[in-house]
């Protein structure tokens, strides 16, 4: 199971194990890989991205 790190901005924000996220920034998490998914979701220090879950 994959979880938001205590501290991190995802666990700040109430992202728990089992939330599915669908879209990140209005992009269709899909077809999309893991990585992917970790890399659109790291960007730069301080940007705000939106997530559907």
């Amino acid at each position: 199971m994959i979880a938001p790190t205590p501290g991190t901005p995802a666990y700040k924000a109430g992202i728990l194990p089992e939330d599915m996220i669908i879209k990140i920034d209005g992009k269709s998490t899909e077809d999309m890989s893991h990585s992917e998914a970790v890399s659109l979701m790291r960007g730069k220090a301080g940007k705000k991205l939106s997530l559907q879950l």
